[in-house]
């Protein structure tokens, strides 16, 4: 995954009228990026690739709900996202 596509699917959501609005946008756009993909069920490699993404989906709710808005927040999120990235790579060449 490019910096580009990170970018665009971690992009904070447009402000809402509302905050509660705005945080739930924000939920729903972590939620679609960290969802679990499919991968061939029972194997080892299943099994890792399936924690790391439900494990950096935790992350970067608790990054979302406790850091404020701001640069700092944008890149520890595609941090997160860039980590898990990396970790399902090594996973998948072993």
């Amino acid at each position: 995954m490019s910096d580009t596509a990170i970018s665009e699917e971690m992009a904070p959501a447009a402000p809402a009228s509302h905050p509660a609005a705005s945080r739930r946008q924000e939920i729903q756009a972590i939620d679609k990026f960290f969802k679990s993909v499919s991968v061939a069920p029972g194997t080892q490699q299943a099994e890792a690739i399936v924690t790391i993404r439900d494990r950096a989906r935790v992350m970067a709710l608790t990054i979302s709900e406790r850091v404020p808005n701001g640069a700092e927040k944008d890149n520890a999120l595609k941090a997160v996202a860039e980590a898990m990235f990396w970790a399902n790579q090594g996973i998948s060449h072993r």
